[in-house]
């Protein structure tokens, strides 16, 4: 399974695999946390946690779609069960935090640790008023002295090179 589709294949009588089930997904997903199942060799149980929450006009590409104008997903949040009514009230919050201008908690979290590390000793930052617009995007994986950080440099000089050419 990957963002993007889901390809099944089972063993058939002579011990060879076949495809079960392939398909497109309407959406994209978040496959590292979605899974499914097979039941009895009959039933496929997906769960799919979805790349965006809205509501889909089909399930898999091809399928029949639906008007998504005509669906009522005005439900009280007090008719949800706890769980729902908590990740409900969480994504409420999270929303908040962006239209007032204020990072979301996972950036908070992050900010935190940059500050906690800028003072320490042997920062180069050490003395300095904290700056965390010097770190980017707080959305993106923070990479220090590593492989990865050293690459994304590099090119961000090359960038910065053929700007000024």
């Amino acid at each position: 399974m990957t963002n993007s589709n889901i390809k099944i294949y089972i063993k058939n009588s002579d011990g060879k695999k076949e495809i079960f089930f392939d398909s497109e997904f309407g959406e994209k997903i978040k496959s590292e946390e979605s899974c499914w199942t097979l039941e009895d060799n009959k039933y496929i149980d997906l769960y799919i946690e979805k790349g965006q929450e809205r509501i889909w006009k089909q399930a898999f590409k091809g399928h029949k779609e639906i008007d998504t104008k005509k669906v009522d997903n005005s439900k009280k949040l007090n008719e949800f069960d706890r769980d729902t009514q908590a990740a409900l009230g969480k994504i409420m919050y999270e929303q908040n935090r962006k239209l007032n201008g204020l990072p979301t908690t996972e950036e908070q979290t992050k900010i935190d640790a940059l500050r906690e590390a800028w003072e320490k000793p042997g920062s180069p930052f050490r003395g300095q008023p904290f700056d965390p617009s010097l770190f980017g995007n707080m959305n993106e994986p923070i990479y220090f002295n590593t492989p990865d950080y050293e690459e994304k440099m590099r090119l961000q000089k090359e960038k910065e090179k053929e700007n000024s050419n």
